[in-house]
């Protein structure tokens, strides 16, 4: 039961980071839209939304996210699902090959595998060894913690 609470309590712990970090990202978009428009002297109507990103590109700024400038700076892990045979690979920024634990929940049982040392950047997890389900994943390392969730069918 005890088990069953502290998983409850990590879950959520998860969902509310999501959550916080939508609600900043959106307080940013929102202040960089401000900032926009006061510098490019754009005035709000009244009932009617300005389109800032179609007006920053019609004077020839982009703005698109750069994913593999953000991917270079703020490192965290990638899962990759085989579709042939359901396996399904996790990826994690390790350059000096530093040992990591895997830990792997079920979110219905708990923790159902753990793995020690592992030095690799690339962790295969076997569709043959877990049952299909919702499973939540935490490697910790010396100085990093990468969390995340998976489902296996």
């Amino acid at each position: 039961m005890l088990k069953k609470i502290a998983i409850l309590l990590f879950v959520l712990l998860i969902v509310q980071m999501v959550l916080y970090a939508r609600l900043y990202a959106n307080e940013l978009v929102q202040k960089a839209e401000s900032i926009t428009r006061t510098i490019a002297g754009i005035q709000d109507e009244p009932g009617k939304d300005q389109d800032v990103n179609a007006y920053l590109k019609s004077i020839g700024i982009e703005t698109k996210v750069n994913e593999a400038m953000l991917d270079e700076k703020y490192h965290g892990t990638k899962l990759i699902t085989d579709p042939l045979n359901g396996n399904t690979t996790i990826r994690f920024y390790n350059p000096n090959s530093n040992n990591y634990r895997l830990e792997i929940y079920d979110v219905t049982k708990g923790l159902v595998a753990s793995f020690v040392n592992i030095s690799s950047d690339n962790i295969l997890i076997d569709k043959s060894v877990f049952d299909s389900g919702s499973y939540i994943y935490k490697l910790t390392g010396e100085n990093n913690i990468f969390c995340g969730t998976f489902v296996m069918r």
